[in-house]
């Protein structure tokens, strides 16, 4: 696993139900941390993550959600590691400058009719409690704002929004995304097939995209945000999704692009030359480039650095002059020793290159 993937965690948090009268039940975030799961976790097209990375609340109590938040906070060890948080449910503004996310037993007093304020989770809260562990948040929310909850509201949610970013800002410094639905005051954005924004996300996120519109093995959310916008703006003109990362935030891959076709080498003709040039009948010899282009043609001038990737690895280069020469292994591939993949192409996950899928295995000989 890539080491910055190996520092992610995710905790996707699904709420439906509620014990109070002013949250109406929604039939759309199980779906969307299922789909959720699935993308990040169990479809091998799309997965960068292992299931022990997955952190999945159901309907949580209040309780339950802070006892995990405190969990995962207190277990980290290491300084930069990073949270996918995932919130799919109902949202209230709280104030003029925060934002709640409502637990299933979230409450309102009977009279007001405005939220409790210890029954639900705060935005300022979620990112005081990780930052305390310096854990760098992504923090992804489709919320939605509905039935009597929008009576507590005192400033529009995109104004909400933007204030978030500006309290993530102060807590996170450069080190943060934040990726909203900011769907309107109604709940046509939930839907019995999942939340609009969720459901864009995914399907733009399994689609991919091609060599021709972006040639990564990984997509990132800032990858994926154009398509959502405008999926979602489709869908309904008063839904504008925004999306906000700082400017030092590391490059955290969101999912396997299911559309990238690595390039593929094979070793041809050209770069059995070069190796037996370097080997010289026994008389081994050190070339440069430019020396490399006569005695084997302008191609495996070309690629000959190609010979030093994993798993072939039969040349390296000298750095300074920039000569190139037989690794042992090369030394062993020349004597008809070892036999080497034909063909390899690059594992993202791994960040090096692997012997392609279905590759015979090949010797010297294969050109004779």
């Amino acid at each position: 696993m890539d080491p910055v993937t190996a520092r992610v965690s995710i905790m996707a948090v699904a709420v439906s139900r509620y014990d109070s009268a002013n949250l109406p039940e929604l039939p759309g975030p199980q779906v969307d941390v299922e789909r959720l799961r699935e993308l990040l976790v169990e479809n091998p097209a799309t997965a960068l993550y292992k299931p022990g990375q997955f952190i999945e609340l159901s309907n949580p109590t209040i309780q339950q959600f802070r006892e995990t938040l405190m969990t995962y906070s207190t277990s980290r060890t290491a300084s930069g590691d990073i949270l996918i948080f995932y919130y799919s449910g109902h949202g209230v503004p709280v104030g003029s400058d925060d934002f709640g996310f409502c637990a299933s037993d979230t409450r309102f007093h009977p009279i007001s009719e405005t939220v409790e304020p210890l029954s639900i989770i705060k935005y300022s809260d979620l990112l005081r409690t990780i930052s305390n562990a310096n854990v760098i948040p992504i923090v992804i929310i489709d919320a939605c704002y509905s039935g009597n909850a929008s009576k507590t509201l005192t400033i529009p949610p995109i104004d909400v929004i933007d204030a978030m970013q500006k309290r993530t800002v102060t807590q996170a410094a450069g080190k943060y995304a934040l990726f909203c639905s900011c769907s309107g005051l109604q709940a046509t954005q939930d839907t019995p097939d999942g939340g609009v924004f969720s459901h864009y996300l995914v399907v733009h996120a399994s689609r991919g995209m091609t060599r021709e519109e972006l040639d990564e093995p990984v997509l990132f959310i800032e990858d994926l945000y154009p398509r959502v916008d405008e999926s979602v703006m489709n869908y309904s003109p008063d839904a504008t999704p925004r999306l906000y990362w700082g400017h030092q935030l590391p490059d955290i891959p969101f999912v396997k692009n299911a559309l990238y076709a690595p390039l593929e080498y094979s070793l041809e003709k050209f770069y059995f030359c070069i190796l037996k040039a370097l080997w010289n009948n026994g008389a081994e010899r050190e070339l440069r480039p430019r020396e490399i282009d006569p005695l084997c043609g302008k191609g495996a001038y070309g690629n000959h650095t190609k010979l030093s990737y994993t798993p072939w690895a039969l040349v390296e280069t000298i750095w300074g002059p920039k000569r190139r020469r037989l690794t042992e292994k090369g030394r062993r591939f020349v004597k008809g020793e070892i036999s080497v993949p034909q063909r390899i192409i690059y594992d993202p996950q791994l960040n090096d290159y692997v012997a392609s899928p279905g590759s015979p295995m090949i010797d010297i000989h294969a050109v004779d």
